[in-house]
């Protein structure tokens, strides 16, 4: 029989009550730690200006790169449906500031990811480990503002003491209902990580 002629069949995932599907693709697509689009300011390592050459050099060589959609959200249409919301929505994705070059690769995936994706973030994040970067080099912040803004992005400032913090959002964003009882299955997912 040739892969044309073969029945398909559906996953036994698709099977599982839909509570366990959901809490399968969540330990599946959400993650813990955030989500890095770009290498970190070098006051992100708190002196270790060799580990912080290292990952530098490991995502100029692609060796380390922002995320890809999970392998799960590319298995079948109807888990992609469900799951992919979830990846975008509930894990944090973390982008660095400081230096023009390195804040174009967390733009770049912000692009790619396209429009209907950026509407499902929820926690996206500028941070740089140096408390007084903003005050200091105020042009990094109005630059990322300035580049997230032609994507539809605004950029919220938060007061946080050891550094400096600052929400983005899409606000042309809709809140899809079908995903709002999550928070009630798998806990506050709205905190700062």
């Amino acid at each position: 029989m040739t892969n044309d002629t073969q029945p398909e069949q559906q996953s036994r995932l698709l099977n599982l009550p839909a509570e366990l599907q959901l809490a399968i693709y969540e330990l599946a697509v959400i993650e813990d730690e955030p989500l890095l689009l770009n290498c970190g300011c070098d006051s992100s390592y708190s002196g270790r200006r060799d580990v912080w050459r290292e990952d530098k050099q490991a995502w100029k060589s692609g060796e380390k790169r922002p995320p890809c959609q999970p392998a799960l959200t590319r298995t079948c249409r109807d888990i992609r449906a469900d799951a992919l919301p979830m990846f975008y929505k509930y894990n944090t994705f973390r982008a660095h500031y400081c230096y023009a070059a390195t804040f174009r690769t967390a733009l770049r995936w912000l692009r790619m990811i396209g429009h209907s994706n950026r509407q499902m973030l929820r926690r996206v994040v500028l941070v740089d480990a140096n408390r007084r970067h903003d005050v200091y080099m105020p042009r990094d912040l109005a630059t990322a503002k300035d580049l997230l803004g032609r994507i539809g992005g605004e950029v919220h400032t938060d007061e946080v003491d050891d550094y400096c913090w600052h929400r983005v959002s899409f606000p042309d964003s809709v809140v899809d209902a079908g995903y709002d009882g999550l928070e009630k299955l798998f806990g506050d997912c709205e905190t700062p990580a």
